[in-house]
């Protein structure tokens, strides 16, 4: 993930500034989309949540995207 500034200001747009913090902070991390999606799973396990349900993207490699 690149690093790059963060145009959002916590006044203007309060979920987008938090949604960039968050991938600034995954980013320094350096984990595989699989590592977070796995550390993810265990925390929502172990939080005890009942009807929360995440589900892991298909990538298909060298798909073409719709234009």
């Amino acid at each position: 993930m690149d690093h790059y500034k963060n145009d959002y200001s916590k006044d203007d747009d309060p979920m987008m500034w938090q949604l960039h913090q968050n991938r600034h902070a995954l980013a320094k991390q350096n984990k595989t989309p699989s590592q977070i999606h796995a550390e993810v799973n265990k925390f929502i396990k172990n939080a005890g949540f009942k009807n929360l349900k995440v589900y892991q993207p298909k990538f298909i490699v060298g798909a073409k995207t719709a234009k």
